[in-house]
Protein backbone atom coordinates (compact mmCIF):
# COMPACT_ATOMS: atom_id res chain seq x y z
CA UNK A 1 0.00 0.00 0.00
CA UNK A 2 3.24 2.49 1.02
CA UNK A 3 4.34 1.51 -2.59
CA UNK A 4 1.58 2.27 -4.79
CA UNK A 5 1.04 5.87 -2.67
CA UNK A 6 4.91 6.53 -3.25
CA UNK A 7 4.83 5.45 -7.13
CA UNK A 8 1.18 7.70 -7.10
CA UNK A 9 2.52 10.62 -5.47
CA UNK A 10 6.09 10.29 -7.85
CA UNK A 11 3.47 10.37 -11.04
CA UNK A 12 1.47 13.51 -9.07
CA UNK A 13 4.73 15.22 -8.81
CA UNK A 14 5.75 14.73 -12.52
CA UNK A 15 2.40 15.77 -13.24
CA UNK A 16 2.69 18.77 -11.66
CA UNK A 17 6.21 19.70 -12.91
CA UNK A 18 5.17 19.02 -16.59
CA UNK A 19 2.00 21.67 -15.68
CA UNK A 20 4.16 23.77 -13.92
CA UNK A 21 6.84 23.87 -16.76
CA UNK A 22 4.25 24.27 -19.73
CA UNK A 23 2.73 27.66 -17.80
CA UNK A 24 6.28 28.73 -18.15
CA UNK A 25 6.78 28.12 -21.42
CA UNK A 26 2.95 30.03 -22.45
CA UNK A 27 4.02 32.57 -20.05
CA UNK A 28 7.47 32.91 -22.00
CA UNK A 29 5.61 32.79 -25.29
CA UNK A 30 3.33 35.70 -24.65
CA UNK A 31 5.98 37.93 -23.16
CA UNK A 32 8.37 37.30 -26.33
CA UNK A 33 5.28 37.91 -28.55
CA UNK A 34 3.96 41.22 -26.58
CA UNK A 35 7.44 42.37 -26.68
CA UNK A 36 7.46 41.53 -31.05
CA UNK A 37 4.22 43.54 -30.89
CA UNK A 38 6.00 46.38 -29.18
CA UNK A 39 8.82 46.25 -31.00
CA UNK A 40 6.64 45.87 -34.53
CA UNK A 41 4.50 49.19 -33.51
CA UNK A 42 8.22 51.36 -32.89
CA UNK A 43 9.27 50.36 -35.92
CA UNK A 44 5.74 51.22 -37.62
CA UNK A 45 5.67 54.36 -35.88
CA UNK A 46 9.91 55.41 -36.94
CA UNK A 47 8.84 54.45 -40.47
CA UNK A 48 6.11 57.21 -40.30
CA UNK A 49 8.16 59.65 -38.98
CA UNK A 50 10.94 59.28 -41.33
CA UNK A 51 8.57 58.81 -44.13
CA UNK A 52 6.37 62.33 -43.14
CA UNK A 53 9.63 64.11 -43.10
CA UNK A 54 10.42 62.85 -46.48
CA UNK A 55 6.95 63.52 -48.09
CA UNK A 56 7.26 66.69 -46.88
CA UNK A 57 10.47 67.86 -48.54
CA UNK A 58 9.17 67.03 -51.82
CA UNK A 59 7.20 70.22 -51.77
CA UNK A 60 10.64 71.76 -50.75
CA UNK A 61 11.39 74.90 -53.11
CA UNK A 62 14.94 73.46 -52.93
CA UNK A 63 15.23 71.22 -56.33
CA UNK A 64 18.78 69.62 -54.54
CA UNK A 65 15.59 68.74 -51.35
CA UNK A 66 13.76 67.23 -53.92
CA UNK A 67 15.97 64.97 -55.71
CA UNK A 68 17.34 63.85 -52.25
CA UNK A 69 13.41 63.21 -50.91
CA UNK A 70 12.83 61.58 -53.75
CA UNK A 71 15.97 59.02 -53.68
CA UNK A 72 15.22 58.60 -49.84
CA UNK A 73 11.62 57.52 -50.44
CA UNK A 74 12.40 55.17 -52.85
CA UNK A 75 15.38 53.74 -50.93
CA UNK A 76 13.07 53.52 -47.48
CA UNK A 77 9.76 51.86 -49.69
CA UNK A 78 12.77 49.07 -50.45
CA UNK A 79 13.42 48.08 -46.48
CA UNK A 80 10.23 46.39 -46.07
CA UNK A 81 6.30 45.64 -47.45
CA UNK A 82 5.44 47.25 -44.25
CA UNK A 83 7.31 50.78 -45.18
CA UNK A 84 6.52 50.07 -48.63
CA UNK A 85 3.08 50.65 -47.48
CA UNK A 86 3.91 53.59 -45.41
CA UNK A 87 5.44 55.51 -48.27
CA UNK A 88 2.50 54.60 -50.88
CA UNK A 89 0.18 55.45 -48.74
CA UNK A 90 1.24 58.90 -47.66
CA UNK A 91 2.43 59.82 -51.60
CA UNK A 92 -1.21 59.01 -52.52
CA UNK A 93 -2.70 61.38 -50.10
CA UNK A 94 -0.57 63.64 -51.79
CA UNK A 95 -1.82 62.89 -55.75
CA UNK A 96 -5.47 63.12 -54.85
CA UNK A 97 -6.85 66.08 -56.37
CA UNK A 98 -10.63 66.77 -56.11
CA UNK A 99 -10.27 69.21 -58.85
CA UNK A 100 -8.21 67.22 -61.01
CA UNK A 101 -5.24 69.94 -60.80
CA UNK A 102 -6.96 73.18 -61.32
CA UNK A 103 -5.11 74.69 -58.58
CA UNK A 104 -1.43 73.93 -60.25
CA UNK A 105 -2.06 77.24 -62.51
CA UNK A 106 -2.40 79.40 -59.54
CA UNK A 107 0.15 77.13 -57.44
CA UNK A 108 3.58 76.15 -58.46
CA UNK A 109 4.69 75.18 -55.39
CA UNK A 110 1.55 72.53 -55.47
CA UNK A 111 1.95 71.23 -58.78
CA UNK A 112 5.62 70.60 -58.10
CA UNK A 113 5.05 68.49 -55.15
CA UNK A 114 2.74 66.70 -56.68
CA UNK A 115 4.48 66.00 -59.75
CA UNK A 116 7.47 64.62 -57.82
CA UNK A 117 5.28 62.77 -55.34
CA UNK A 118 3.59 60.87 -58.91
CA UNK A 119 6.87 60.40 -59.95
CA UNK A 120 8.13 58.41 -57.09
CA UNK A 121 4.70 56.16 -57.23
CA UNK A 122 5.51 55.00 -60.92
CA UNK A 123 9.40 54.60 -60.17
CA UNK A 124 7.87 52.47 -57.35
CA UNK A 125 5.57 50.63 -59.53
CA UNK A 126 2.70 51.41 -57.31
CA UNK A 127 -0.36 49.75 -58.45
CA UNK A 128 -2.12 51.28 -55.89
CA UNK A 129 -1.87 54.83 -57.39
CA UNK A 130 -3.42 53.63 -60.57
CA UNK A 131 -6.47 54.81 -60.44
CA UNK A 132 -5.54 58.28 -59.39
CA UNK A 133 -3.14 58.88 -61.80
CA UNK A 134 -5.66 57.30 -64.57
CA UNK A 135 -7.86 59.69 -63.38
CA UNK A 136 -5.27 62.78 -63.56
CA UNK A 137 -3.39 61.79 -66.86
CA UNK A 138 -4.30 64.95 -68.67
CA UNK A 139 -2.77 67.09 -65.21
CA UNK A 140 -0.12 69.93 -65.22
CA UNK A 141 0.83 73.55 -64.88
CA UNK A 142 -0.95 74.66 -67.79
CA UNK A 143 1.37 74.76 -70.20
CA UNK A 144 0.54 73.27 -73.54
CA UNK A 145 1.71 70.80 -75.56
CA UNK A 146 0.50 67.03 -76.93
CA UNK A 147 4.03 65.12 -76.01
CA UNK A 148 3.80 62.68 -73.16
CA UNK A 149 6.15 64.28 -70.75
CA UNK A 150 4.02 67.40 -70.41
CA UNK A 151 1.92 64.71 -68.33
CA UNK A 152 3.72 63.23 -65.10
CA UNK A 153 0.82 61.01 -63.94
CA UNK A 154 0.64 59.60 -67.96
CA UNK A 155 4.14 58.88 -67.64
CA UNK A 156 4.39 57.46 -64.25
CA UNK A 157 1.47 55.16 -65.69
CA UNK A 158 4.06 54.06 -68.78
CA UNK A 159 6.62 53.44 -65.73
CA UNK A 160 3.75 51.16 -64.14
CA UNK A 161 3.02 49.16 -67.31
CA UNK A 162 1.25 46.28 -67.97
CA UNK A 163 -1.20 46.38 -64.62
CA UNK A 164 -2.59 49.81 -65.45
CA UNK A 165 -3.87 48.48 -69.01
CA UNK A 166 -7.66 47.60 -67.46
CA UNK A 167 -7.76 51.06 -66.06
CA UNK A 168 -6.57 52.94 -69.63
CA UNK A 169 -8.83 50.62 -71.30
CA UNK A 170 -11.50 52.64 -69.44
CA UNK A 171 -9.73 55.91 -69.86
CA UNK A 172 -9.62 55.27 -73.68
CA UNK A 173 -13.13 55.85 -73.97
CA UNK A 174 -13.36 59.12 -71.68
CA UNK A 175 -15.70 62.02 -72.85
CA UNK A 176 -12.41 64.01 -73.09
CA UNK A 177 -10.67 64.06 -76.23
CA UNK A 178 -7.53 64.80 -74.83
CA UNK A 179 -7.43 61.73 -72.23
CA UNK A 180 -8.53 59.57 -75.07
CA UNK A 181 -5.24 60.59 -76.72
CA UNK A 182 -3.11 60.17 -73.51
CA UNK A 183 -4.41 56.61 -72.85
CA UNK A 184 -3.55 55.30 -76.96
CA UNK A 185 -0.18 56.84 -76.03
CA UNK A 186 0.46 55.42 -72.96
CA UNK A 187 -0.96 51.83 -74.18
CA UNK A 188 1.43 52.17 -77.25
CA UNK A 189 4.35 52.64 -74.66
CA UNK A 190 3.49 50.01 -72.59
CA UNK A 191 2.99 47.66 -75.32
CA UNK A 192 2.22 43.85 -75.68
CA UNK A 193 -0.31 42.12 -76.97
CA UNK A 194 -3.23 43.07 -74.48
CA UNK A 195 -2.39 46.74 -74.85
CA UNK A 196 -2.31 46.87 -78.63
CA UNK A 197 -5.94 44.72 -78.45
CA UNK A 198 -7.20 47.92 -76.31
CA UNK A 199 -6.15 50.53 -79.03
CA UNK A 200 -7.75 48.41 -81.75
CA UNK A 201 -10.61 48.25 -80.38
CA UNK A 202 -10.71 52.37 -79.23
CA UNK A 203 -9.47 53.35 -83.00
CA UNK A 204 -12.80 51.64 -84.15
CA UNK A 205 -14.75 53.39 -82.46
CA UNK A 206 -13.02 56.73 -82.20
CA UNK A 207 -15.03 59.54 -83.92
CA UNK A 208 -12.89 62.36 -83.37
CA UNK A 209 -10.62 63.12 -86.35
CA UNK A 210 -7.33 63.84 -84.85
CA UNK A 211 -7.88 60.98 -81.93
CA UNK A 212 -8.31 58.95 -84.73
CA UNK A 213 -5.24 59.99 -86.33
CA UNK A 214 -3.14 59.50 -83.36
CA UNK A 215 -4.59 56.02 -82.99
CA UNK A 216 -4.16 54.94 -86.51
CA UNK A 217 -0.47 56.03 -86.34
CA UNK A 218 0.28 54.22 -83.02
CA UNK A 219 -1.16 50.47 -84.57
CA UNK A 220 0.97 51.05 -87.89
CA UNK A 221 4.00 52.16 -86.30
CA UNK A 222 3.26 49.30 -83.16
CA UNK A 223 6.73 47.88 -82.22
CA UNK A 224 8.89 49.82 -84.25
CA UNK A 225 10.49 51.86 -81.27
Amino acid sequence: MIQKLTIFGVVFVAILSLGVGLNQRQNALHDNRSTEVLTLRQQDQNADEQVSKWVRDLGSNNSNERSAAKETLLNLSTRSAATRDVVIKQLLKIIKLPDKGAEFVKSPARYSEWREAVDVLGLMRATEAIDDLVDCLDCNNGVAGLAVDRFPATVSIIKIGGAAIPKLSEAIQDRRPFTRHLAAMALSQIGGDKAKSELEKASAKEKDRDVSFTMRNLLKNWGKD
